[in-house]
């Protein structure tokens, strides 16, 4: 794999090749992507291994796309444990966007809140009407044109069972490792229901212990009664 296949832009990809970055790090490779997808994210890597250009590079792609909202409003903050760390971060910053080019102030001025807006009630159509945790999972509910997948942006973990509508029906493992489920057009119920690995076996486990010991303690009392 190479930057060119991560889908950076070409102002982007021609500061990372005069940076000297030939091939994605681990971290890179995998977080670029769903950034750029505008999904919600959280990576962990050691020090050294290019963290700051895996969030830095998508951050600009996306920044340098659009305009924002409302003139001067904060589009990104960037936490860091130290002032050194958030000078060597802004330094990345300044070399990976310097060949990006600015919006022009006209479109600054533009009313982009309104398309936000409209994006937002865009989604809110597609998304479940309810949803909501339960002591063993979660329930949620929503209305479909078609049949199609609905997604959920919960990490997939075999533990997981579905229903849709009463019946139990396949958890798909979707966008690096989150859960879906086949869903027929109409309203739907659907509750996803968890069991931790090995709670099964300790049930029956426990169930064949108790019945051990009613079954001593019924031998014990018929014992005494036999011998009074």
């Amino acid at each position: 794999m190479t930057f060119n296949d991560l889908k950076l832009s070409a102002p982007l990809l021609k500061a990372v090749s005069e940076a000297g970055y030939e091939t994605p790090s681990p971290i890179q490779a995998s977080a670029i992507p769903p950034v750029l997808e505008g999904r919600d994210l959280m990576g962990c890597a050691q020090t050294g291994t290019g963290k700051t250009a895996a969030f830095a590079l998508p951050m600009l792609d996306r920044l340098s796309g659009a305009a924002p909202r409302k003139k001067g409003a904060i589009r990104a903050l960037i936490l860091t444990p130290t002032r050194e760390l958030a000078l060597q971060i802004g330094e990345s910053f300044d070399a990976y966007g310097k060949y990006l080019k600015k919006l022009p102030e006209a479109k600054l001025d533009d009313l982009w809140y309104d398309t936000y807006v409209s994006d937002c009630a865009d989604r809110r159509a597609s998304a479940c009407s309810s949803f909501r945790m339960t002591n063993s999972g979660f329930h949620a509910e929503i209305t479909l044109k078609k049949d199609d997948l609905v997604f959920f942006s919960v990490p997939y973990d075999d533990g997981f069972t579905a229903y849709v509508n009463g019946e139990e029906t396949d958890v798909i493992r979707v966008d690096e490792g989150l859960m879906a489920v086949l869903a027929p057009a109409g309203e739907n119920t659907i509750d996803f229901v968890y069991q931790a690995d090995g709670y099964s076996l300790a049930s029956k486990v426990s169930l064949a212990a108790l019945a051990a010991f009613v079954l001593y303690a019924g031998y014990f009392v018929w014992k005494k009664k036999k011998h009074c």
